[in-house]
């Protein structure tokens, strides 16, 4: 299951999570994955869950190294130069919590 969430560009690494939609919607993980693997020969393993600061950094799971839960690595994905730069998430819940206390951090300082 999917879902989605954004953020502002100065709240986090993470600027937006793809989302669930339909063939027609160009955000939906299903259609940002294959738009991703015709443009930059992104491999089967990836699923593109989020876009970072830069439009050529792509956060992805990695399939193939899921865990007996079923939780895959989040990585990094550097459309420049069409490969992998580093695992940057355990899993996707890690992902969210950091990504949400960094936006909540950022947040509470920007208010004081």
């Amino acid at each position: 299951a999917f879902g989605g969430l954004s953020f502002p560009a100065h709240l986090g690494v993470v600027h937006h999570f793809i989302g669930v939609g339909n063939a027609a919607d160009d955000q939906a993980v299903v259609e940002q994955t294959l738009r991703a693997r015709q443009a930059r020969r992104l491999g089967e393993n990836l699923v593109v869950v989020a876009m970072g600061a830069d439009s050529q950094e792509w956060f992805c799971l990695d399939v193939n190294r899921a865990r007996d839960d079923g939780e895959a690595p989040v990585v990094l994905f550097d459309a420049r130069d069409n490969a992998v730069d580093q695992e940057f998430y355990a899993d996707f819940e890690q992902m969210v919590s950091e990504v949400l206390e960094f936006v909540e951090e950022t947040m509470t300082v920007a208010r004081d």
